[in-house]
């Protein structure tokens, strides 16, 4: 998998950064002189503009070693979005983009920090840990941030996992009614 190299700070790119996504409408000119138009969701793109100075000789000749690869603008490569979520329906855990052990019960519609009612209230009600987990294919070298806002109402424990076929690295949290 080709993928646009991280920095060797962690960052994805160096900003300022520019995103901008490009859509396009049909629109259908038919023969009593009425007009349709619809979008064609085939064409949207997405697209973004960063500076490449104050790179590294490293970082440089990783990006340049992509292009070469790629051929220039020939073949397609993952960039993962800088500024963007890469879980899907992150805030929707009973979409299908999630998998979880079947005792876990989710309640939506819960009020959250920011006055909206975004939250979704999480019980397991099995005897043993449970899990709610998405699977990406990105690359395991790559450094990521995981963040959640959590509390309970009673004693519980929160374990935050990023995994890669080879291993793990997580972090436990003891919530607080904060």
């Amino acid at each position: 998998m080709l993928v646009f190299p991280q920095l060797e700070t962690g960052a994805a790119v160096l900003y300022p950064l520019t995103r901008m996504s490009r859509t396009r409408t049909v629109a259908n000119l038919l023969g009593d002189g009425s007009t349709v138009v619809f979008a064609d969701p085939d064409a949207e793109m997405i697209e973004w503009e960063f500076r490449a100075a104050g790179l590294t000789l490293n970082e440089w000749t990783a990006i340049d070693t992509l292009f070469q690869a790629v051929t220039g603008r020939l073949k397609t490569f993952t960039l993962l979005d800088p500024v963007g979520n890469l879980l899907l329906r992150s805030e929707k855990f009973e979409d299908s983009a999630w998998t979880r052990t079947p005792l876990i019960q989710l309640t939506t519609g819960i009020g959250d920090p920011l006055g909206t009612t975004r939250a979704t209230q999480v019980v397991n009600a099995a005897s043993v840990a449970g899990t709610i987990a998405q699977t990406l294919t990105i690359p395991g070298t790559f450094r990521y941030v995981l963040s959640v806002w959590a509390k309970t109402t009673g004693v519980s424990n929160l374990t935050l996992t990023a995994a890669t076929s080879g291993g793990a690295a997580s972090r436990m949290f003891a919530l607080t009614s904060q």
